[in-house]
């Protein structure tokens, strides 16, 4: 098989099907690079080899969708070369080749969602956790291991230790997370426990992969 001729035909079968120019120079690129990194007759790649092929693009550390773009404009040409040329030779990327898209996380809660959600919450300790992951941005296991020597209420200012990468971090208190705090703070009983967060019956610190009720 002749690749240069095969190349140049399916992008003029692009352009007859109304691609965009930057779009048929994506797919080129694509399909380029994955035969100058095959190194081997097309019509003998095989699954396995595409395998190997996802995995030097990965070390690459492109993104998911880059590779999967990547995917998908070589399939179309393996398609091109079976169906439209009509040419004895087998389709080796798979669906099972894509990868999975990660689902990302929400960005924010609406407003009338954060007024139910705090409809039921109950209790002061309960109020000011929620408080502080909405609007001081900390992980549950950040707020389980909060420590009253890392809370300036005067400076409206929290140090967050060995958070996220093992790192040390400040954050701002807002108004209403300074509010709940101190409320909480004020009944909080008398503990010899640094932690914040106590489990009241017991007055020790919160665990987040064991909640215990009070």
């Amino acid at each position: 098989m002749n690749m240069t001729n095969s190349i140049i035909e399916f992008r003029r079968y692009l352009k007859r099907r109304n691609y965009s120019a930057h779009t048929i120079k994506n797919y080129l690129h694509s399909i380029k690079q994955f035969v100058l990194w095959v190194d081997m007759p097309i019509e003998e790649v095989t699954y396995d080899k595409v395998s190997v092929y996802i995995d030097y693009l990965m070390q690459r550390r492109l993104s998911v969708q880059t590779i999967n773009s990547n995917l998908y404009r070589v399939k179309a040409f393996y398609n091109y070369l079976h169906y439209e040329k009509e040419l004895p030779i087998s389709v080796p990327v798979r669906t099972s080749n894509r990868l999975r898209t990660p689902k990302p996380l929400p960005l924010f809660l609406r407003d009338e969602d954060v007024k139910k959600l705090f409809k039921f919450i109950k209790g002061p300790r309960d109020y000011a956790i929620f408080m502080v992951m909405l609007r001081c941005g900390l992980r549950v296991e950040e707020v389980a291991n909060l420590s009253k020597r890392a809370i300036d209420l005067k400076r409206k200012r929290m140090v967050v230790y060995n958070g996220k990468g093992k790192k040390d971090r400040v954050t701002l208190i807002s108004e209403d997370a300074r509010k709940a705090l101190s409320r909480y703070l004020k009944l909080r009983l008398h503990s010899r426990v640094q932690r914040v967060f106590l489990v009241q019956k017991r007055q020790t610190h919160i665990c987040p992969r064991h909640p215990e009720a009070d």
